[in-house]
């Protein structure tokens, strides 16, 4: 072992901590140790430097001090070695200086300080998100009850043409303007029929339905929308009462709508046209009867004037027998999806039978023989 070594310190000084970073440095007697293993070839070198990295020094200071770079320093401390032999003393990392003491949110008493204070902002903002979640469903319903209302009315459409524009003005001057007295309450305008001037180019005077506005509408000029003069607020309440007579004015000018369809097709029918029952439509022309779904569009369709390739060979066989048919098969009826309903001509007797029959037993004429 060479004098270097032997030479150690009695009381081996502490590792200075140099710069602000508080970077720490090798203890001197032990960088002079290193530089001196290294230098010698001494076998216990590797032992030290592992021990010493595992303690927490690192490769990079050693290698300064052995005169190396950190790689290198690595290297030698993997090198194979014996491990019985005992590594130089290695001295310990000095003890980190303690943080500079801070106000701390963790402490007892600022955490609930800071937690009552905490608790009052979530309850502030719990309360202002309920606030605008109820504006905006607010909002959002009469949103949509004015966008079912405009849907659901089918107002009239913008006519150019001149002879539209004169069937409607003779039909409302002639006394039929209960279509346009729902439309005017559906858009948000009460009007009294009673109170109507007779032409479509004088004013009618009628009330708003939200903040009881007088205003006096002519219908050739169009239908305004209210400004609410009297309650600043955008969407003011409606009067007591006008939801359910908003109600069924929509109901009638539907089915007034579906009614007007079905004629246009040229099919005569009794309703209730806007419901989900399907609706009995008679043909005028050659008689034939069917059951029609208006949701569907049915009712719109013209009729053929005359029977499917079937239904003339079913109409030929009853014929035969002595039938007269009545009305067609209902393919939307449970029973009579496929029957006829036909009359014998000789007694009278009505019936519903398929398509193969028999003749008439004339039950009636039977019951009346004595």
């Amino acid at each position: 072992m060479s004098n270097a070594e032997n030479e150690q310190p009695a009381a081996q000084p502490p590792a200075a901590r140099a710069g602000k970073s508080g970077s720490i440095t090798l203890p001197p007697y032990f960088a002079a140790l290193l530089r001196a293993m290294h230098d010698a070839g001494d076998p216990r070198l590797p032992v030290t430097v592992a021990r010493a990295h595992h303690k927490g020094w690192t490769h990079k200071l050693m290698g300064e001090a052995m005169g190396v770079t950190g790689g290198r320093s690595g290297q030698i401390a993997v090198r194979p070695h014996q491990d019985h032999e005992p590594p130089a003393p290695i001295p310990d990392l000095p003890p980190k200086p303690p943080a500079p003491h801070t106000a701390s949110a963790s402490s007892p008493a600022d955490v609930t300080g800071d937690q009552t204070e905490t608790g009052r902002l979530h309850a502030q903002a719990a309360k202002a998100v309920k606030r605008w979640m109820a504006t905006q469903a607010a909002r959002a319903e009469d949103a949509a009850f004015e966008t079912a209302r405009m849907v659901s009315i089918a107002p009239r459409p913008r006519v150019r043409d001149g002879a539209a524009l004169t069937e409607w003005q003779e039909r409302v001057e002639s006394g039929d303007i209960q279509p346009e007295v729902c439309q005017l309450l559906l858009i948000g305008w009460k009007a009294d029929p009673e109170t109507f001037p007779g032409s479509v180019t004088l004013p009618w005077p009628m009330q708003c339905a939200h903040c009881e506005l007088e205003k006096g509408i002519v219908l050739a000029e169009g239908i305004p929308k209210c400004p609410h003069p009297h309650d600043p607020r955008s969407n003011p309440p409606l009067l007591p009462g006008i939801r359910q007579e908003q109600l069924e004015a929509r109901h009638y000018l539907k089915e007034r709508r579906l009614s007007e369809e079905a004629r246009a097709a040229g099919w005569t029918g009794e309703g209730p046209w806007a419901g989900k029952a399907p609706v009995k439509l008679t043909c005028p022309t050659c008689g034939r009867s069917r059951m029609a779904r208006c949701e569907r569009g049915e009712h719109k369709e013209p009729c053929a004037h005359r029977p499917s390739p079937q239904e003339q060979r079913d109409l030929d066989r009853f014929k035969a027998t002595g039938w007269t048919v009545l009305e067609a098969p209902d393919p939307d009826s449970p029973t009579n999806k496929n029957r006829y309903r036909v009359v014998c001509p000789q007694c009278g007797f009505e019936t519903h039978r398929v398509s193969k029959t028999r003749p008439c037993t004339h039950p009636h004429q039977e019951n009346t023989i004595t």
